[in-house]
């Protein structure tokens, strides 16, 4: 399997109106690796927001030509999916819970605090991606002509497998089965512990939590080996697959190939490198659910079959 291409730079809209404050941050997002498109505006906002490959918005609420919760509820009505971070120089408890009620991701407290923004921006964006991606894999398994199933699933960036409770693989896609040098025809329908006898029992158990909890988890990061014998970062979310009546009955799993990513981090500062592959197995995990939850209400029919009879506002 050839190595992973990088994936595209996340794009934000960041709506400020403070043309200082605005540029700084978008200089500072920028390097942090995100496309900033900065408005000044409601009007331009919800303008903006109508370009469907936005990952996440910073909204001010105190915009000169519109009540920023007026900004909100209409983003939301745009792209019911896109999380919307809401950022103020004064949070009233008030306000703070209409925000809520309508959607908002979460808060941010000007001046901005960099140790809040980054990690609360890269979980939005990584709920967001993932419940993209979660809506292309219903569509496909609810496609009715294999072909175009296959076709959707195979048009998937990340590794894609469907397991049942008993590890079966019942649909994967192209690159999944290529990762370990197999066609897809070779790998559907099989156990995972005959296809990766060393791993099955443990990528087994965590699909088992997935399925009894009826909880996502997202942000797993192991060593992967490759058909070849190669042995490469993955980071992997699973997240519970129910039938049109709600019953769990399997599990999807969403990895992508994160090992250039780990290399670059390692040897620019090993410490740093030891302490992202912590924070992505462990930190990025404890927010599961908290994200899923905020996403859900967002995700209308989808949401509820993937998790439903659950809050739907959860605090930040």
């Amino acid at each position: 399997m050839a190595h992973a291409t990088p994936f595209p730079r996340p794009c934000l809209l960041l709506v400020e109106d403070d043309l200082d404050i605005g540029e700084a941050l978008r200089d500072f997002l920028e390097h942090e690796g995100y496309q900033v498109n900065l408005v000044g505006t409601g009007a331009e906002a919800m303008s903006r927001a109508r370009e469907p490959h936005f990952s996440a918005v910073i909204l001010d609420l105190g915009l000169p030509d519109l009540d920023g919760l007026t900004v909100l509820n209409a983003l939301q009505g745009l792209d019911p999916s896109l999380p919307v971070i809401i950022s103020t120089a004064l949070i009233e408890e008030g306000r703070k819970a209409s925000c809520l009620a309508a959607g908002a991701y979460g808060f941010l407290c000007k001046p901005y605090n960099r140790e809040d923004l980054i990690p609360m921006l890269s979980r939005a964006v990584a709920a967001n991606s993932l419940a993209l991606q979660v809506h292309r894999v219903m569509q496909a398994l609810a496609s009715s002509g294999q072909p175009e199933e296959q076709a959707l699933l195979d048009g998937i960036p990340d590794m894609v497998w469907y397991k049942d409770r008993h590890n079966r693989i019942v649909r994967t896609n192209v690159k999944a089965a290529q990762s370990i040098g197999r066609r897809v025809a070779e790998v559907e329908g099989q156990s995972t512990y005959d296809l990766y006898p060393a791993e099955a029992e443990k990528y087994h158990q965590d699909d088992l939590e997935v399925i009894t909890s009826g909880r996502p988890k997202r942000g797993i990061v192991e060593l992967y080996q490759m058909g070849s014998g190669e042995k490469r970062w993955i980071q992997t979310d699973k997240v519970p697959y129910r039938d049109a009546q709600g019953t769990i009955i399997g599990v999807l799993v969403f990895a992508r190939d994160i090992t250039n990513r780990m290399k670059t981090v390692e040897q620019s500062d090993p410490v740093a490198g030891q302490r992202d592959r912590r924070r992505n197995g462990l930190t990025e995990l404890s927010h599961s659910w908290t994200e899923w939850m905020k996403v859900r209400p967002r995700l209308g029919a989808l949401g509820r079959l993937l998790l439903p009879g659950t809050p739907t506002a959860i605090n930040s």
